[in-house]
């Protein structure tokens, strides 16, 4: 009887034991917080790539080198030496300083980035790559292969693309872009001018006035030139007066020293000059009366005519030789 009570509180012990066997380990953990799993957003999208090339109010901008500078070829062509260590970039004297207008480019090619930014400079410069056919086309443009079986020609490598020697030179000439040069004489006009000042006034002030008068001219060209090249780049003239002479000359492109011509052929004053008798190139390069240039005195023109042998206007000309006498006709 003893031993049977014994055992009883055993019997108790190891059911308490298989009961806590049976129970979840985490009843005890219970009362902590769980983790939540990080979720991402389903409408978030990735960032779009940045430019390669970017050029934002005239300056470098992005990642490129030179960051904030002008945006001229010369620091533009810089940025690319750096990104293309495999190409050689020559730039002919001259071409550094040209300005390039806003761009955003994203990564490809030399040869694309080149044609992109001579598009940008106002088609103002060419170049050409390593077997260029032209001008202006793609590298191996000049040797390209033909496949023998379909008689396509095969795609250039893309690694000509950025490798080799570019060359960049100053477009070839045409008939819009030669520049030319031209001298107009304005003394009528500045004659005319004289004549609306007060003869009382200082000699500093007329001339004063003078400078005034032909900045005005300038301006007028350089307006009306912009306003017939409406959307595209405008090239201006470049003025030059000698006052001595009273010699305004224009140095610029056909277009612009076409306007400048019409606009000093209606100066006051230069009217009846321009529409004078003689040929050359447009007002003030035309003859006065025929003979030497404007306000010449009556002798000044009898001496040049006796001079050079030209008959007065309006005069007769000299009578024609008499005719010579009829041979005789030889006895037969």
């Amino acid at each position: 009887m003893k031993t049977h009570a014994l055992s009883r509180p055993l019997l108790t012990a190891l059911s308490l034991a298989a009961a806590l066997a049976f129970l979840p380990r985490d009843v005890g953990a219970q009362d902590q917080p769980t983790a939540r799993p990080k979720t991402t957003s389903a409408s978030a999208e990735p960032a779009p790539p940045g430019y390669d090339l970017e050029i934002i109010d005239g300056k470098l901008a992005g990642a490129l080198k030179g960051r904030g500078l002008e945006a001229t070829l010369g620091t533009v062509v810089d940025a690319l030496r750096d990104r293309y260590t495999k190409a050689n970039i020559v730039m002919s004297p001259g071409l550094a300083k040209l300005k390039i207008s806003d761009l955003k480019l994203r990564a490809g090619h030399l040869a694309d980035e080149l044609e992109a930014i001579r598009v940008a400079s106002g088609s103002k410069f060419d170049w050409m790559g390593p077997g260029s056919a032209a001008p202006n086309m793609p590298p191996g443009s000049s040797v390209q292969p033909v496949d023998s079986t379909t008689g396509l020609p095969i795609a250039v490598a893309p690694s000509m693309l950025d490798t080799g020697l570019f060359v960049l030179r100053e477009p070839a000439p045409t008939p819009e872009t030669t520049r030319t040069v031209e001298a107009f004489n304005i003394d009528p006009y500045l004659r005319w001018l004289r004549e609306k000042q007060d003869p009382k006034e200082a000699q500093d002030r007329r001339e004063q006035e003078v400078e005034k008068r032909l900045e005005e001219l300038m301006k007028i060209v350089a307006e009306t030139l912009q306003s017939l090249k409406q959307g595209s780049s405008v090239e201006y003239p470049k003025f030059q007066f000698h006052r001595g002479a009273n010699l305004l000359i224009v140095t610029g492109t056909r277009d612009a020293v076409e306007v400048a011509r019409k606009v000093v052929n209606a100066l006051p004053g230069q009217t009846d000059f321009g529409s004078s008798g003689g040929g050359g190139g447009g007002g003030g390069g035309r003859s006065f009366g025929g003979v030497g240039g404007p306000g010449m005195s009556p002798e000044a023109q009898e001496a040049f005519r006796q001079r050079y042998g030209l008959a007065r206007p309006g005069a007769p000309g000299p009578a024609p030789a008499p005719a010579a006498p009829p041979a005789p006709i030889p006895p037969r």
